[in-house]
């Protein structure tokens, strides 16, 4: 390193001078402790005023400790740099700002020490336990929706189920329509005969989350209804497809699309129709980000995100479908048991 100890010249080499201070560790100093000790640092030093300096120095620190134990994922190395992003600029003063940025930047340039302490199988295996959590909550709202119910009531219902099997929490979309335009928050409206239960569960343990999106019909879906929930589940799977290490997310949004537009729904590939094709699985949802044309993250192992074709159809209106997926080595592993499919429930 040769560098000017220089406000222009540290600027000039992507980084700052800050207040001069500086730490000194050679080779044989853990990252992990250089970034604990600041983090620490702001953590004490922090007023509390606002929300992204008090609950951000805090976070940081414990999911730094979980890295020291043991107990950490690599899911929690993407919370992290998350939170790191969220606290700048979003401070009353630069303290956020002055333990995110150095702690973002141990993330990023020493992202391969801090993975030698991180279970990724442990974070499949959360996955897979809230994808199966997921399926079993949206069997329980087959069991239990009917005409009359109100959104709000079927909602909690299926919140407490999910609760009730050990979920720290359940993020749950639902509304219900004949035909409707997007998903919206619950509310008092009685869930009616012919209309479509439009639900987007995402159960989480320990960090982790997972999400299945399914519509149902109250009483028997129309053939209409069926053809157009078929194509999207075949455009799904068309993404699904060419998912492996390697590829771009861009190419699985673009595999939909070619399905969707083939059918001739080109219009209605793009907002207000649809938000995008799917996301990461985290808090913040993070790697590898949004399912969508312009997102040209290549993939890689063990990434665990959800793929989802969620759109409206003039016909039909707004569908729900969509399935959790993991990167293996060889290509793509879906974490459900099943494909979604227009359920139905009794009147």
């Amino acid at each position: 390193m040769d560098i000017p100890y220089a406000f222009d010249s540290l600027a000039k080499a992507g980084t700052m001078l800050g207040s001069g201070a500086i730490i000194v560790a050679d080779e044989s100093t853990p990252i992990l402790d250089v970034a604990l000790k600041v983090a620490r640092f702001y953590r004490h030093e922090s007023c509390g005023k606002c929300t992204p300096c008090r609950e951000g120095t805090n976070w940081t620190v414990k999911m730094l400790q979980r890295i020291g134990t043991g107990d950490a994922t690599p899911m929690d190395l993407e919370l992290m740099a998350s939170v790191c992003q969220n606290i700048i600029g979003n401070c009353l003063c630069v303290l956020g700002d002055a333990m995110a940025m150095p702690i973002g930047s141990i993330i990023a340039k020493f992202r391969d020490e801090l993975d030698e302490t991180t279970d990724a199988e442990a974070d499949v295996a959360d996955a897979e336990t809230e994808v199966a959590e997921a399926e079993a909550a949206h069997e329980h709202m087959l069991a239990v929706a009917r005409a009359g119910m109100r959104e709000c009531d079927l909602a909690v219902e299926v919140n407490l189920y999910a609760r009730e099997r050990g979920a720290n929490d359940n993020f749950l979309m639902l509304s219900a329509g004949p035909n409707q335009l997007g998903i919206v928050a619950s509310n008092n409206r009685p869930v009616e005969r012919g209309n479509i239960i439009s639900a987007e569960g995402t159960p989480a343990y320990d960090g982790q989350f997972a999400q299945i999106c399914r519509s149902v019909s109250v009483g028997p879906p129309s053939n209409l209804q069926a053809e157009k929930y078929a194509l999207l589940v075949r455009a799904m799977k068309a993404g699904i497809a060419v998912i492996r290490p390697g590829a771009k997310v861009s190419d699985i949004a673009e595999a939909i699309d070619a399905v969707m537009t083939e059918a001739g729904y080109e219009k209605y590939n793009r907002p207000p129709y649809l938000n995008r094709r799917g996301h990461g699985l985290g808090a913040g949802s993070m790697e590898p980000g949004d399912i969508a044309v312009d997102n040209h993250t290549v993939l890689e192992e063990d990434m665990v995100f959800v793929v989802h074709p969620n759109q409206y159809l003039p016909e039909t209106g707004y569908f729900l479908c969509g399935e959790p997926v993991r990167v293996t080595a060889s290509g793509v592993e879906k974490l459900s048991k099943t494909w979604a499919e227009l359920g139905a429930v009794g009147v």
